[in-house]
Order: structure tokens, then C-alpha cells, then sequence
């Protein structure tokens, strides 16, 4: 009896083994079947990644042999661009020692132009045709005027002559009788040449009944010891420090020897010195002002005249040198905000003013490269898309119309021409021009703030042009003394006329006051 129950229990209890056994294979099996999944999408996975790195092993070699193909024509590139650099700048050598030699040889074609860029049209050897529009002109008054006739003379400036002749025998009856009528006024001009009419004075001499003390009558008008009166005086200077005539002309037409008329011009430049210092305290507070120089001869060598001026003033220096010293004598202390035009002559870079060079002489360089390389595509491309666009700017001095509408156009130009002068180039001469405006553009770009403000120099090289035909005609300067006496004068008398003063009556009214 024992016997069965405990075998039975022991049964059961392996059956219960067994269950047990069997459920923990069963979830082994699972396990293990989870187990081969997991290991096969990490099979998948690592598969998946061996293929991406071949993919990417791949393009990278065939990057790399892409940029070793880059590398090779950038190498190759570069080196046909300093071959061109090479060529370019051995072709500019020889240019160079080919225009020497024919200087050399002085081999001329006849068809040069005496001053080159700077001919005057005057000189020109050979001119263009006129066009047929220019052909078909004709010179003279507009179509429709009525013209100005013969002006009526005031009679208070005019001398009067009265013609009161009886006429002969009437030319239809024969008759000698006549009635007279009245006056028919005609007009007409007298030449008088300037002569200095000598004058006798007897002054009287008179004695103090109480004293016995003598004195002498002497005109109020003229100074004790003055040969020549104030009026001679300034109208001699005027003829030939305003008006250029030569001394030697002028000093034979009125009688007297050199030696006396420069001894008169010394000593009223010195008497007019004040005014003239004040003249240039004055110019310094200018807004707007122009300056330029040019050679001269002061007692045999060479020398220098700077002109500097506006509408109210013609200042003229007369130096011995060109530095920059000369000029900042007279702006050294002038308006930071002043708007100088000038060339790009570097003795007015110390100036602590606001610069604007002139578009002139940007244009002749320009005009000089397209002559040196007339084959060059490059070069004659930007040389005529900047010349257009400097004449634009040229052609706005003075546009009329609301400021907002000058600056807004101004500003146009502008941005189109540091677009051109910002654009990579390659030839040598297109890089020159377009550094002035990169370096420079400071410099180049006040005429865009007014319509007031030029963006040439033409008022200065105009205003020199009296001094020029002086210094051919006179020759220059014979002595230090001379050269400040032209300088005085000539700046007195110019920049009266500029005000609209009578030169020789405005320089009378300063010989002996105080400016």
C-alpha cells in the first residue's frame, strides 16, 4: 500500500519534472529563436555598413582622383598664367626699348602729334573729316534775332564834338541859302593810345610874417617825393601783371626805362602785401576751391606757379620748388570739410581736406591706354565702358533740378563705375586703372554729394592760361624780388577782376591804406 502511493508520488513528481522540463524547453526554443532573429538583423545590419563603407570607400578614391585632376590643371593653370604674366611683361620691355630706339633714331612717321595727348587742335598735323551734320552749319546769329545795331554812347562818359559847317551849293536847286535845323547824333570810336602827359608843376613858396618859417604848396592827392601819380601807377601794373603786355613794349610806349617801371612794381607790391596776406587768410575758409601748378623760370632755373582759386579768388605763387610745403603754407590750416580739385599730384596729399581728382586726366589715360594696345579686346572694352561713364559724370556739374534727384543719379554712376573697376581683370593696364578707384575712391567721388562741386579741373588750367602766355612772352622771372612782385600783384589784380572790380581803381584805392 505504501508501496503504490509512493510510486505514485514519484510519478507524479516526475511528470511534474517532465512539465517543467518541457516548458523550459520550450522557452529555451523561443529564446533561442528570438536569439537567431536578433543575431540575424545584426548580420543584416553589419552587411549593410560593410556595403556603405565600400560606397563610401569608393567615392573616396574617386575623389581623390578627382582632386589630383583639379590639382594637376590648377598647376597647369598657373603656370600658364605666369607665362602669360611673362610675356606680357617681356612684351611691355620690348615696347618699351623699341619706343627708346626710335627716340634714338628719332624716327618720326609724319603723322605725329608735336605734344601728344596734350596737342592743342591748332597744331595738329592731320584733323578728322567733319562729319556731314557739322558740313551743313553755318556760322552767324540765330535764325529769327534781331541782333544788338550800334549802342547808344552816355554822354557823360563821350566827348561831344559839334559839326556846324554850312554846306555848299544846294545839290537840286543850286541855292546858297540855308536855314538851320537842329542836330542829327551819329556815333563813333577815337583811338586813343595811353600815353603819360608830362606835367610842369610850380608849387608856392611861402613865408611866416611871424616866424619866417617857409612852406611849400604841395597837391593833396599826390605823396611828397612821387614822380607818378596813383592812377599811372596801377594802370601801368594792370597792363602788364593783368593784361601781359611785355615791359619792354610798355615801358617804350610811355617813355621811361625798365629799371624805373619794376622799381614802381616792387614798391607796391610791398605796399599791397597786407591785403595780400589777408587774401589768403581768407581763401583757407573757402568750401570749395581748385588748385593746379605749372613750370615757370625764376632767375634761370626752373620754377613753379600754383594756382588756387574759385570764383571769388586767383591766387598765384610763384616758388621755387614743387613740395608740398609751398601749398600747405597757404591750406595748411584750411577747412577739413573744404572740396579741393586737383590733378593726382601727390603734394596735396597732406592737406587735411576733402579731395576730388579730375576726371580730365583719368580720360587721357584712358585715351593712352587704348592707343598702346589697340588689339587687346579686354583692354579697349573697359577703357570705353569707363570713359563713358567718367564723361557722364563730367556732364552733371551744374544739372539742374531737386538735389535728391542729383545724388540718387550721382550715386548711379558711382556704383557703376566701382562695378567695372571691381571686376577681376587680366591685363595689366585694366588693373592699373581700376586700383585709382579701389585705392583711391575717396578721392573720387565728392562731386556725387552737389551739382556745385566739378568732377574736372578745367577752372584751374583755364585760370593758369594768363600766367603761361606771360611766362613765354616775359620769359619768367629775372630775380627772387620779381617773382614775389608777379605774385602780389598778379593775385590782386585777378581776383579783382573775378569780383567784378575795376582792376587798376581797386589796386589805386589800396596803394597806401590798410587792408
Amino acid at each position: 500500500m505504501h508501496f503504490a502511493e509512493r510510486y505514485k508520488r514519484k510519478i507524479h513528481e516526475l511528470e511534474t519534472d517532465r512539465e517543467r522540463l518541457e516548458n523550459r524547453l520550450i522557452e529555451e526554443h523561443a529564446e533561442n529563436i528570438l536569439l537567431r532573429e536578433e543575431l540575424c538583423r545584426i548580420r543584416s545590419a553589419v552587411k549593410e555598413q560593410q556595403d556603405k563603407q565600400r560606397n563610401m570607400e569608393n567615392e573616396n578614391l574617386r575623389l581623390r582622383s578627382e582632386l589630383m585632376n583639379e590639382q594637376f590643371k590648377n598647376e597647369k593653370l598657373e603656370s600658364d598664367l605666369a607665362r602669360k604674366q611673362e610675356l606680357e611683361q617681356a612684351f611691355m620691355n620690348l615696347q618699351a626699348a623699341h619706343h627708346e630706339l626710335k627716340k634714338k633714331l628719332n624716327i618720326r612717321k609724319g603723322n605725329e602729334e608735336p605734344f601728344g595727348l596734350s596737342t592743342p587742335s591748332s597744331r595738329k598735323m592731320f584733323k578728322p573729316t567733319s562729319s556731314e551734320e557739322n558740313q551743313k552749319k553755318k556760322g552767324g546769329a540765330q535764325e529769327g534775332h534781331t541782333g544788338h545795331g550800334r549802342k547808344k554812347f552816355n554822354p557823360e562818359e563821350s566827348e561831344i564834338e559839334t559839326n556846324k559847317t554850312q554846306p555848299s551849293n544846294c545839290v537840286q536847286c543850286g541855292a546858297d541859302s540855308w536855314k538851320f535845323q537842329g542836330y542829327q547824333t551819329s556815333y563813333r570810336y577815337v583811338f586813343q593810345p595811353m600815353k603819360l602827359k608830362k606835367v610842369i608843376e610850380q608849387n608856392a613858396i611861402w613865408r611866416c610874417l611871424v616866424c619866417g618859417n617857409y612852406a611849400i604848396s604841395k597837391p593833396d592827392e599826390r605823396e611828397q617825393n612821387m614822380m607818378f601819380d596813383k592812377a599811372s601807377i596801377a594802370n601801368m601794373l594792370c597792363e602788364c601783371y593783368l593784361y601781359n603786355t611785355p615791359v619792354g613794349q610798355l615801358t617804350n610806349r610811355l617813355g621811361i626805362n625798365r629799371g624805373t617801371f619794376f622799381g614802381i612794381a616792387h614798391r607796391t607790391a610791398e605796399q599791397v602785401k597786407p591785403y595780400f596776406k589777408k587774401l589768403l587768410e581768407e581763401l583757407a575758409m573757402e568750401s570749395l576751391l581748385h588748385a593746379d601748378e605749372t613750370g615757370t623760370r625764376i632767375n634761370g632755373t626752373n620754377g613753379f606757379i600754383w594756382m588756387i582759386g574759385n570764383n571769388r579768388f586767383r591766387i598765384f605763387l610763384h616758388r621755387t620748388t614743387r613740395s608740398s610745403k609751398e601749398i600747405q603754407e597757404v591750406l595748411g590750416n584750411a577747412r577739413t570739410d573744404m572740396v579741393l580739385v586737383t590733378d593726382r599730384y601727390s603734394g596735396y596729399n597732406k592737406l587735411k581736406v576733402k579731395r576730388q581728382f579730375c576726371y580730365v586726366h583719368l580720360l587721357r589715360d584712358i585715351k593712352k591706354e587704348k592707343e598702346t594696345f589697340p588689339d587687346d579686346a579686354e583692354v579697349q572694352l573697359f577703357c570705353s565702358q569707363l570713359s563713358e561713364l567718367l564723361k557722364m559724370a563730367i556732364g552733371m556739374y551744374g544739372a539742374k533740378g531737386s538735389l535728391r534727384n542729383y545724388r540718387k543719379k550721382a550715386e548711379q554712376i558711382k556704383s557703376q563705375i566701382m562695378e567695372i573697376c571691381n571686376c577681376s581683370a587680366q591685363h595689366p593696364a585694366v588693373q592699373n586703372l581700376q586700383n585709382i578707384f579701389r585705392e583711391k575712391e575717396n578721392c573720387l567721388f565728392q562731386w556725387t554729394r552737389s551739382p556745385d562741386i566739378p568732377c574736372d579741373n578745367n577752372f584751374a588750367e583755364r585760370a593758369l592760361r594768363p600766367l603761361v602766355v606771360a611766362r613765354k612772352i616775359s620769359y619768367g622771372s629775372q630775380s627772387l624780388q620779381g617773382m614775389e612782385t608777379r605774385e602780389i600783384l598778379s593775385s590782386i589784380l585777378h581776383t579783382a577782376k573775378v569780383r567784378n572790380l575795376d582792376p587798376a581803381s581797386f589796386l589805386e584805392s589800396l596803394m597806401g591804406s590798410q587792408p
